[in-house]
């Protein structure tokens, strides 16, 4: 089981270049990745997400790509005409106002097209170490999302043994009440009989559809089910995280109808603590992918 949370990094330098790839997720209904890239690398971007989403199927991912040339005289043009006539109008400037030229290159250097950075373009071979760069990033990003999916998992294990463990105190109780209710149901049918006559037979078939609205064997039935299929679920490699969401809600569910059949403070006592634990199940299962 894979948590949706994570954080995943990796470097590389060359003679040309060095680059490091920073790749955060965090829980989301939905795959929603956020790139961050270098503008010569947006033709790119689609390639990149293909990559990603061959390691994660849901959460929300910011990738973020630092890249620095290392070798940037190749990248930087001179214009030598253009810095010429910049400085023949300044001669004649100087001359026709009688002014001191004290203006030295650097201060050329900061006019508009006497030095230019030529647009840097990689070739395959650069291409490919960035996008085994970008797997590496995944790799560990996966890693630790799996340690976080592993320390899930065992947490929920736990509260799902400690509901199963409070649904037998339940079912304890249900055979206690029933004969307890059945008895008090019997001797104010025998009083009800005192005063007016009643088929025998009628008397039972009622007695039997008031006990039957208390029943809860259906509801507890259901949600050992439903305990024993998150624990299936626990085990698996795919993505279950929205599976064990709308299990959760139908394990609530039951429990609803448990509460609202039993009305007793012994088996209430339980159902809030069962309550409480698929509480706690539903926003660990936030996290799940």
């Amino acid at each position: 089981m894979i948590s949706m949370t994570g954080y995943g990094e990796a470097s590389l330098e060359t003679k040309e270049f060095s680059a490091s790839f920073h790749i955060n997720s965090i829980n989301s209904r939905f795959l929603d990745v956020r790139m961050n890239l270098p503008r010569f690398l947006g033709s790119h971007e689609i390639q990149f997400n293909k990559q990603i989403k061959q390691y994660i199927k849901r959460g929300k991912v910011d990738v973020y790509l630092n890249f620095t040339r290392l070798n940037r005289d190749k990248f930087v043009s001179f214009d030598e005409k253009i810095l010429s006539a910049f400085v023949k109008q300044s001669k004649a400037l100087s001359q026709k106002y009688k002014l001191s030229n004290d203006i030295s290159i650097s201060d050329f250097f900061q006019l508009k097209g006497v030095l230019n950075y030529v647009d840097y373009s990689l070739d395959e071979e650069t291409i490919e170490k960035i996008g085994k760069l970008l797997n590496k990033a995944l790799g560990t990003l996966v890693q630790m999302r799996k340690k976080e999916g592993q320390y899930i998992a065992t947490d929920l294990k736990e509260r799902l043994n400690a509901i199963s463990v409070l649904v037998d105190k339940i079912k304890k109780e249900e055979v206690a009440l029933e004969k307890k209710y059945r008895t008090r149901l019997l001797a104010k049918a025998k009083l009800f009989k005192q005063e007016i006559e009643f088929d025998d037979n009628r008397l039972l078939a009622e007695i039997a559809i008031l006990m039957g609205k208390s029943d809860v064997s259906e509801e507890i039935t259901r949600l050992l089910s439903h305990i024993k299929q998150f624990h299936v679920f626990v085990k698996q490699k795919a993505p279950v995280g929205k599976k064990m969401d709308f299990l959760s809600q139908e394990m609530l569910r039951e429990t609803n109808t448990i509460a609202s059949k039993i009305n007793q403070n012994s088996v209430i006592n339980y159902i809030i603590d069962i309550k409480n634990y698929i509480e706690e199940i539903r926003e660990q299962v936030q996290n799940i992918e």
